[in-house]
């Protein structure tokens, strides 16, 4: 009975800390598509560039 009574708060303990290192990883990934969204600023002035061309 002790050993049954002593598994049990072992149990909760480890998916714990699993749960700790998924954290961190989630904000790694936002951090890496903010580096491919400055180059879109330039390609958007260059979108209406086209327009004029073809208005002539």
């Amino acid at each position: 009975m002790r050993n049954g009574a002593v598994c049990q708060p072992r149990r909760p303990s480890q998916p714990r800390q699993p749960i700790r290192p998924m954290r961190p990883i989630k904000p790694i990934k936002p951090i890496k598509p903010i580096k491919p969204i400055k180059p879109i600023k330039p390609n958007k002035p260059n979108k209406p560039s086209h327009r004029r061309r073809g208005a002539r």
